[in-house]
């Protein structure tokens, strides 16, 4: 098992894992239009400040990790925007090696915050406190 850096050539596999697994339990996404998903990916690759991860199992990519990375007064943090192992290879600690792939690559780059949002009530809340994430008090996401 072996992370890469994102590249646009991955978008089709890195699509099929979102829609196959955002569609399902606990999520179950309403994806009418996969070029909306394709599109996503696109523009987070071509923004100059993207920091994208495959994960991949014997040749093949079974998890994608959309990111960016974002100054800080205390320096450089990755943005985790959508990290995701596909929903037929969840459950068999893949999302904890990648996981910790990551952090291992951001180290070398002297990067040491990641922040990120999820929702409480899906598993992830607890995956990222096993691995350590804190919420932080009083803070609170607006939309418009």
């Amino acid at each position: 098992m072996i992370i890469k850096r994102y590249q646009e050539t991955m978008i089709h596999r890195c699509v099929e894992i979102y829609i196959n697994t955002f569609t399902q339990a606990p999520w179950f996404d309403k994806i009418d239009n996969n070029q909306k998903v394709y599109h996503y990916f696109q523009n987070a690759y071509q923004m100059g400040n993207s920091r994208s991860y495959v994960f991949i199992k014997d040749d093949e990519i079974v998890g994608f990790c959309v990111g960016f990375l974002k100054p800080w007064i205390e320096g450089i943090e990755l943005y985790i925007d959508e990290i995701c192992i596909d929903y037929n290879h969840q459950r068999q600690g893949y999302g904890d090696a990648f996981l910790n792939a990551i952090i291992n690559d951001l180290k070398e780059d002297k990067i040491e915050s990641i922040l990120l949002n999820t929702d409480k009530n899906t598993p992830a809340y607890n995956y990222y406190k096993k691995h350590g994430f804190k919420e932080i008090e009083n803070l609170v996401i607006l939309t418009r």
